[in-house]
């Protein structure tokens, strides 16, 4: 019996030493897929299934977005110029003297 139970031990360890090759390979490929099984894999970030999930769920509605006038377009490109992260109060005296949300 322990002879059987070695030839499993022998079998395991050559999928294992295919499964390092073939991992070896997708490293050196730098797509991250195998080389025969690309499409097999499970969830890659390009699937086509993927965005008509994310078009009919509803559970967080989509905000509207913000139609900046002229003059306030002009302030906060010239704002941004000058310093391109804002901290929270000058955020706040920006978006007041623009009439504006915070959040916009």
């Amino acid at each position: 019996m322990d002879q059987d139970d070695m030839g499993d031990d022998n079998t395991m360890g050559s999928d294992l030493e295919d499964h390092a090759s073939e991992t070896s390979d997708t490293k050196k490929d730098g797509t991250g897929r195998g080389g025969s099984g690309g499409a097999a894999g499970g969830g890659g970030s390009g699937g086509g299934g993927d965005s008509k999930s994310q078009g009919s769920s509803s559970s967080k509605p989509r905000r509207a977005r913000t139609a900046f006038t002229y003059e306030q377009l002009v302030s906060l490109e010239n704002k941004f110029k000058t310093t391109r992260y804002l901290s929270v109060c000058e955020r706040l005296n920006l978006a007041l003297s623009l009439s504006l949300t915070e959040t916009q």
